[in-house]
């Protein structure tokens, strides 16, 4: 139960990405191991018996699924800006 706990505060906490900007330690482990992560995690939900350990993993598994939204619309912010600023000095 308990992990599931640390394990969500740990993965939110901010780091510095090699480009100097700020995101979260989950996102940047490899690929595979937060693929193998994200899996265990869904397994341990629907797995799992106690109510109240489900919840906990659950809110886990959602803590990522927040931390990936943000970077994907963060990428995508990004992108749109270079777009447009490509267009009008172009």
């Amino acid at each position: 139960m308990f992990a599931a706990v640390l394990f969500q505060r740990r993965t939110s906490e901010l780091r510095r990405k090699s480009g100097g900007g700020l995101t979260t330690m989950f996102l940047l482990i490899e690929k595979e191991q937060a693929a193998a992560i994200r899996q265990k995690l869904l397994e341990a939900m629907v797995s799992e018996q106690d109510k109240s350990v489900r919840n906990l993993i659950s809110d886990a598994v959602a803590e990522l699924a927040r931390q990936y939204a943000e970077e994907s619309s963060s990428l995508s912010a990004n992108l749109l800006s270079e777009h447009c600023h490509a267009r009008s000095s172009g």
